[in-house]
């Protein structure tokens, strides 16, 4: 059996609130203020071996297959 994690697209903080991007983009890494989740990780370290996994990153561009039945 296959399981496919999806990490699903979101918003970066200060593409949501221009407002605040003259200052803080210095002092941040860029405009990303938020620490990637680690849910999907721990959740796939988990899995029994026996599973097969994929792991789908959509703020990446990867495909997120919605449409697979196997």
């Amino acid at each position: 059996m296959k399981i496919i994690f999806v990490y699903p697209r979101f918003e970066k903080f200060l593409k949501n609130n221009p407002e605040l991007d003259t200052g803080l983009a210095d002092y941040f890494l860029g405009d990303f203020t938020t620490p990637p989740s680690l849910r999907i990780p721990i959740l796939a370290a988990l899995t029994p071996q026996e599973f097969d996994i994929e792991l789908v990153d959509d703020n990446v561009g990867d495909p997120v297959p919605f449409d697979r039945r196997h």
